[in-house]
């Protein structure tokens, strides 16, 4: 049930800046104050998955070229990703904000949601509750973990409010000023819309914040072609109203070509990584795709044109049967010089409903693929995409967080 537009801020939302590179700054005392990136694997043929404030000045971003980051930034320092660090971190962090408020959602590994009860009901309030968890996490920290804090009525226009005063920010977002504010965002500013949603936006005559927000809860619908796009209207709008958990629809990967694999071919050997990694993440969850969907991104000058693929499947999981459903879409590709590929596994069910398995023997391949982990892991593969192994490298997952034992974070 949507409740009607809050009369006051409720949400606030903590997001911790360039968290993978703070943490290491955190935890190495030489690295503070110098140009880092954060990487996958040691090698120049991956990219930066996190990087310092002090390597953004240079132009360095994520998801970067390590080539392209170094050029711009010679003295930039490559530091291999530790992901029992992070999560040392994470869980650190969130005891310390718990101490300052209840956490209502734990949305990814650097960002947490607080529902603001009545004792903080005032703006003033509110505001000395995002100070108090600036102070524990400096004297926790020593000042070296910082975070932006989003305080609206609602938590996607907190999330909003918490990227306006990076790095160490803190903004406070009213209702009567929320639709002031938004205009002033791009249109990919707003959570939710990302290279394809701006595309389908562009082909409707949605260019900006402000004809988005022109539009009807109906229309918005109609847009998105789901229910979500109409939740969003509400959301943008300063309504209030906090799902229930769901299960996970949709399995995905994605990679932005870098101009060495920038052909058919290339480009197909990634989707084939792609799609392997998202089968064995299905396979992890005990899930069963009923549909494979396909990205290309292609840059014509200065026009992107974005090529969508879609099929259906008699509920698998195995490696064998999706690839040859994504060969069966490949071979209707057009060439090209595509810049960016995607796939989705889709209509997802659990163990418990799934029907039936015709191809035992692929099931169980799979499977004992997914059981050589440790040094194994990124041994085997298929051979179509050995030409491109270093490519696409797994990045740190931001919507789950490992359950390491026994760590520290000092």
């Amino acid at each position: 049930m949507i409740s009607p537009v809050p009369s006051r801020v409720r949400w606030l939302y903590v997001d911790f800046n360039a968290f993978f590179a703070s943490v290491e700054q955190t935890l190495r005392a030489e690295l503070r104050g110098k140009p880092i990136a954060v990487v996958p694997v040691q090698a120049v043929t991956t990219c930066c998955i996190a990087c310092s404030y002090e390597a953004k000045q240079f132009g360095v971003k994520t998801g970067m070229d390590i080539a392209e980051a170094q050029r711009l930034c010679p003295e930039l320092r490559l530091i291999v990703a530790r992901q029992r660090e992070y999560a040392a971190c994470h869980r650190r962090f969130v005891q310390v904000i718990k101490r300052c408020i209840p956490i209502r959602h734990v949305r990814s590994i650097d960002e947490v949601a607080c529902l603001l009860d009545s004792r903080a009901a005032s703006p003033e309030d509110a505001m000395e509750v995002a100070r108090r968890i600036k102070r524990e996490l400096a004297d926790e920290f020593g000042g070296y973990l910082r975070c932006s804090i989003g305080i609206a009525p609602n938590e996607l226009l907190a999330k909003i409010a918490a990227g306006w005063q990076k790095p160490n920010g803190l903004y406070l977002l009213e209702p009567e000023t929320v639709k002031e504010h938004l205009m002033q965002l791009g249109i990919r500013d707003v959570p939710g819309i990302g290279e394809r949603m701006e595309l389908r936006l562009l082909k409707q005559g949605i260019r900006t914040t402000s004809e988005l927000l022109s539009l009807t809860p109906k229309q918005m619908r109609a847009v998105w072609g789901s229910l979500e796009g109409e939740r969003l209207w509400y959301r943008l709008h300063g309504y209030d109203f906090d799902l229930p958990a769901t299960a996970q629809s949709t399995i995905g990967h994605e990679h932005v070509l870098p101009p060495g694999l920038r052909t058919r071919e290339q480009a197909g050997a990634v989707a084939r990584k792609l799609l392997c990694r998202a089968a064995r993440r299905l396979r992890e969850q005990k899930l069963w795709a009923k549909g494979l969907s396909v990205y290309l991104s292609f840059s014509a000058g200065r026009e992107k044109q974005i090529l969508e693929c879609h099929t259906r499947v008699a509920e698998a999981q195995d490696d064998t049967t999706l690839l040859q459903l994504l060969s069966r879409i490949w071979s209707a590709c057009p060439d090209g010089k595509p810049t960016f590929v995607g796939v989705t596994l889709y209509d997802l069910i659990p163990d418990a409903q799934h029907t039936g398995w015709l191809f035992e023997q692929d099931e169980l391949r799979s499977r004992v693929h997914d059981s050589l982990r440790g040094d194994l892991e990124h041994k085997i593969y298929p051979a179509s995409v050995h030409a491109i192994r270093h490519a696409a490298q797994p990045q740190i997952a931001f919507r789950s967080i490992p359950d390491f034992e026994n760590q520290r974070c000092s």
